[in-house]
């Protein structure tokens, strides 16, 4: 029940306990329209009541997608519209309704179902939300005392470093719906998630300068601290001008070194510019040895025949000799 529809009850119980004796008087006090509450003490339904035959899912079944969701927040895993709307999906399934369910079905639902609201669901890490109970959480904190107390460590030098660091893993959140009582939820996550805090070293006397200045605004610095830091700065400058003469030796020294190593002249070729394209004559001498190539095979083929005549001659018989010459 939404807060306009028990701002309308609490005027009608009000008029029907005698505290007002007009509904004018009861409309101004609650906020409520005359006109709907006269048709409300005229016997006029509500509008979740009156067109809840035209809703998707009857009005049990959404009661039941709303203890689903309470249930489910429960156990660190809220529900994220996507999945609200897949499980209302099934149900229609069931009913045996197959058609798409509308763009803004979610933001409706919302409205008729005040028990539950869309908030922002935080990543944390399964292990941790398991882990979460007081008796740990106890645990922990009397054995960091312990640890200060040891080490004399003071109240004014612990820090967060989850407040400074860097997330590493899956940090992303999403809209989920849970109980109207939280303002944020968290989604237990099978991925691990750490924090890293990057700690740098100051490379010049500058870096120093601003850290100083930066202390300085927010606590008294004493003037062995500044002494210190002005001590630092300048180690570091001399440190960066002799870096910078080392790096500029080796350059020189790199630079002599290869001008001392011997290299061999490469010899160069001139080509001849008339022989890198094809002319005239080449070709005439192309024809020519193709020639000479064909008439030479034409006299083997010749000297071959007149070799292998007289042979084939002798081997004649004297009886077909005779038959020839009388033909």
């Amino acid at each position: 029940m939404d807060n306009r529809e028990v701002a309308i009850q609490n005027a009608i119980r009000d008029l029907d306990a005698g505290v007002f004796t007009s509904q004018r008087a009861a409309c101004q006090a609650w906020g409520v329209p005359r006109s709907t509450l006269q048709g409300r003490l005229a016997g006029r339904a509500p509008n979740a009541i009156a067109h809840h035959q035209q809703q998707r899912l009857t009005p049990e079944q959404e009661e039941f997608l709303v203890q689903w969701i309470l249930d489910e927040d429960l156990r660190a895993q809220p529900p994220a519209h996507s999945r609200v709307r897949e499980m209302a999906i099934r149900i229609l399934h069931m009913n045996g309704d197959y058609e798409p369910l509308g763009h803004n079905w979610v933001s409706s639902f919302l409205q008729r179902n005040p028990r539950v609201h869309s908030v922002v669901g935080r990543s944390i890490e399964a292990s941790r939300a398991e882990a979460a109970s007081p008796e740990l959480i106890r645990t922990f904190l009397e054995l960091v005392e312990a640890t200060r107390l040891r080490l004399g460590i003071q109240l004014h030098d612990i820090y967060n470093m989850d407040e400074t660091g860097i997330a590493i893993g899956v940090c992303s959140n999403t809209r989920v719906l849970a109980s109207t009582h939280k303002r944020k939820a968290y989604v237990k996550s099978p991925e691990n998630r750490e924090w890293e805090t990057v700690i740098t070293t100051p490379r010049r006397s500058q870096d120093l300068y601003k850290q100083q200045q930066q202390l300085g605004q927010s606590e008294q610095l004493s003037r062995a601290t500044r002494v210190l830091l002005s001590k630092a700065g300048k180690a570091l400058a001399a440190a960066n001008t002799l870096n910078a003469a080392l790096y500029t030796d080796n350059l020189k020294l790199q630079h002599q070194a290869n001008q001392l190593k011997i290299k061999k002249p490469k010899k160069r070729v001139y080509p001849e510019p008339n022989e890198r394209f094809v002319n005239v004559k080449a070709i005439k001498a192309a024809m020519d040895a193709a020639a000479a190539s064909a008439a030479q095979k034409t006299r083997k083929q010749t000297r071959e025949a007149a070799q292998k005549a007289p042979t084939q001659s002798h081997d004649i018989p004297y009886s077909s000799m005779c038959n020839q010459w009388q033909l």
